[in-house]
């Protein structure tokens, strides 16, 4: 669905979030930032209805993906805050799309992703992150890696750090937990077991449905017993993409062990980084997790009885990720539990350097302001009136095509029309078709050949009826004979340029004295692109005139007003009046 509002109805103060799942993640702790500190209004875009009911009973603005409503919203608001590039296709000129991510990768992801092979996903990304402005990132190293693998500006990557992040800082999480699991786990030691998404692009490991850590010497009554010994609950939360592949009902029986579904969280409108700080250690293998809990100088173990074909199938950022990894790394249930035991029981922590080391690398701050430090920079490039001028996105905007926001980014059919008129001037009955792709960045050389018939006396050449191209170096001809005279109509011309930005353009070609045989052949010839990628040389020459024409605009209207104002002109509007 297109809309079609201008950028004056944008409404300056309405940010709308989006995330997956709904109301978690980056955009859940940018909304308890903005809703505590700024004059702003906030909207959410949900997809599942259960969660749209609760938020409602808590009076939280919000609508269906795709609901009326909801896609007003989307089409007034100045920022579009989302947790993945959701709002790329549905962003318009003059709104601010930010796109938070959920996490730093340690896996690769994006351009890097061996699991893609797809041309058309890679065209796909290549398109939403050209329609991002602003990426949270977390330090330099993830601005670097960051920007890579979406293949985007790093100047777009702003260290700023997640604000999901805030939320472990300012939620007292054990109390919350407590409340929502309606236990009281009183001095026992509680860990977190969090392992990446299984679902997979390829295989990315086994799948954990009865064997939680893919261990092969698995055996679930040991690690209870064991936890029991030490005093310690071990909490399990899944991807959520992965919610429904566990056997459940397995862990059931067991004391020391307890899932937190996803619905839990749903029901209790949390999310994991209100409760993160409950725990005393994490358990992880490739989750981005471990880099958030880093802020809390807490023990970390990796499990990872899979690394070497988690390694071939999806690959990860560097060569050899223990470096990057920093805490144990366990790769069967004995190893698991001799270091829980070395933890708990001997008070050992042999990672306290390694962290503090790599959270320099993975943080860049270590409080909870990173929603203040992306509001500040938000809203200084809207102070600005302007965002990054990255792609010269000012002058590619004058000629975006109408029907499609993202048209500029990719490749564009076009249909040119060849009209003969006879004596009773252009019919639609006499013309031919052809159909071609333009290309942005990039000039298509064309030639084309058309077939007319010998009581033509009239050609016009329309090189796309929708407008929206430039030609370079057009030549025609009329029976071998080149026509050198031409008529631009919907179009300009700027050296050897043509530059048609409205519908309907048109070339109509003199015939002249060239001599008509039996049968007509026309042919025209020229390179072509999208206007939305102008010349360096053009942009600029086009920026100049258009200002040369406001400062001309705007001294012709207070010659006006200087003219209205004396006494010759009111004289004169007065005896007019009177006629």
């Amino acid at each position: 669905m297109e809309y079609t509002l201008s950028p004056n109805d944008i409404d300056e103060k309405l940010i709308v979030f989006e995330s997956n799942p709904d109301f978690s993640d980056n955009s859940r702790g940018f909304w308890e930032f903005v809703i505590s500190n700024t004059d702003y209004k906030t909207f959410w875009v949900i997809n599942d209805e259960k969660v749209l009911k609760q938020m409602t009973n808590k009076g939280i603005a919000c609508g269906l993906k795709e609901s009326t409503i909801s896609n007003e919203m989307v089409e007034k608001a100045k920022i579009l805050f989302s947790s993945t590039f959701e709002f790329a296709y549905r962003k318009r000129i003059g709104q601010i799309h930010i796109a938070a991510w959920h996490g730093f990768p340690l896996k690769v992801i994006g351009f890097f992703d061996n699991a893609i092979g797809d041309e058309s996903t890679f065209d796909n990304l290549r398109v939403i992150t050209s329609q991002t402005d602003v990426i949270p990132v977390t330090s330099s190293f993830g601005q670097v890696i960051t920007s890579g693998m979406f293949a985007t500006d790093p100047r777009k990557a702003l260290v700023t750090g997640f604000p999901r992040n805030d939320l472990i800082f300012y939620h007292d999480g054990k109390s919350i937990l407590e409340n929502i699991t309606g236990e009281n786990y009183g001095q026992s030691k509680l860990l977190l077991y969090m392992p990446t998404m299984r679902k997979g692009l390829k295989n990315e490991g086994k799948q954990f449905d009865d064997n939680i850590f893919n261990y092969p010497d698995y055996e679930l009554d040991k690690l209870n017993e064991k936890l029991s010994d030490l005093n310690i609950f071990l909490f399990i939360k899944t991807h959520f993409e992965d919610d429904g592949k566990i056997n459940k009902p397995v862990y059931s029986k067991l004391d020391r062990i307890v899932f937190l579904d996803n619905t839990l969280f749903t029901a209790n409108l949390i999310t994991i980084y209100h409760i993160l700080n409950a725990f005393d250690l994490l358990i992880t293998d490739y989750s981005s997790i471990f880099v958030d809990y880093l802020l809390l100088n807490r023990p970390i173990i990796f499990s990872c009885p899979d690394m070497q074909d988690y390694a071939s199938d999806r690959g990860f950022i560097a060569d050899d990720p223990q470096y990057l990894m920093p805490g144990s790394i366990v790769k069967n249930q004995e190893e698991l539990l001799d270091l829980l035991e070395y933890i708990f029981r001997e008070g050992k922590d042999d990672f306290s350097t390694t962290r503090a080391m790599l959270k320099t690398i993975y943080h860049r701050y270590s409080d909870g302001n990173s929603s203040n430090r992306l509001f500040n920079e938000v809203t200084k490039l809207m102070k600005e009136n302007s965002l990054l001028d990255i792609s010269k996105r000012e002058i590619y905007n004058l000629f975006n095509d109408k029907n499609f926001r993202l048209s500029q980014y990719g490749r564009k059919e076009c249909i040119a029309e060849l009209y003969y008129g006879d004596a009773r001037g252009f019919l639609e009955t006499q013309k031919f078709q052809e159909k071609y792709f333009i290309y942005p960045y990039e000039l298509i050389h064309k030639k084309m050949t058309f077939k007319c018939n010998s009581e033509t006396i009239h050609v016009r050449f329309d090189p796309n009826i929708t407008g929206g191209i430039l030609l370079k170096n057009f030549k025609s001809w009329i029976n071998d004979q080149q026509s050198n005279e031409y008529l631009l109509l919907n179009g300009t011309r700027y050296d050897d340029y043509m530059l048609f930005y409205d519908e309907d353009p048109q070339i109509v070609l003199k015939l002249g004295n060239i001599e008509i045989k039996k049968d007509v052949c026309i042919i025209v010839e020229f390179d072509c692109c999208s206007l939305s990628f102008l010349p360096d040389e053009i942009i600029k020459e086009l920026g100049t005139k258009l200002n040369d024409t406001k400062e001309k605009e705007s001294l012709l209207k207070d010659e006006l007003e200087s003219i209205k104002n004396s006494k010759a002109w009111k004289l004169t509007h007065l005896v007019s009046k009177k006629k």
